[in-house]
């Protein structure tokens, strides 16, 4: 595409909520794993800080998601989306902020307390993600666009692969 220097990173914490996110960032606390890809191959440090991971590049673009089990969870966003948010824009000023769409679990998963909360059923969570993403993404003016790999597996689902793209039930597949 004409690029001749992409920089990846991925600041993690698996399964790490909205909630825990913005206290984190609020402390600043060196609790994640930080990735980085400048040349095929993906490096990483552990105990990071994520405002030095903010601060490590001129990001173009800043992506962020709601864990799965509380993804669907109106509940959950406020007030950590916002707080968030603010600290991205204070950091980042000219990167686009993308928020990344969750998936909903596989139908036959119960490893997860929260999807008792959709009843144990992926449409039920899957619509509850997708009014998230409506109400609460799409209506948010700090947020630049949406990645919405959510649909994307929904609609797989949907073909002659079924419900078999994730390795555990929500995790997908390699």
């Amino acid at each position: 595409a004409g690029y001749e220097e992409i920089v990846l990173g991925n600041l993690k914490i698996s399964s790490c909520s909205l909630e825990k996110h913005a206290n984190n960032f609020q402390t600043n606390s060196a609790s994640y794993t930080y990735y980085t890809n400048t040349s095929g191959t993906w490096n990483n440090v552990t105990s990071y800080a994520p405002i030095e991971a903010l601060e490590d590049e001129d990001w173009d673009y800043i992506t962020m998601q709601q864990n799965s089990g509380n993804s669907g969870l109106s509940s959950s966003y406020e007030p950590y989306l916002s707080n968030l948010i603010d600290v991205v824009r204070d950091y980042c000023p000219s990167s686009e902020l993308v928020w990344h769409m969750t998936w909903a679990y596989q139908n036959d998963y119960s490893s997860d307390a929260k999807f008792g909360a959709y009843n144990n059923d992926q449409q039920t969570m899957y619509n509850a993600i997708t009014n998230v993403v409506k109400t609460k993404i799409n209506t948010n003016n700090s947020i630049d666009g949406f990645i919405p790999s959510g649909t994307a597996v929904q609609n797989l689902r949907s073909s002659y692969l079924g419900d078999t793209l994730t390795r555990d039930g929500f995790h997908l597949t390699y």
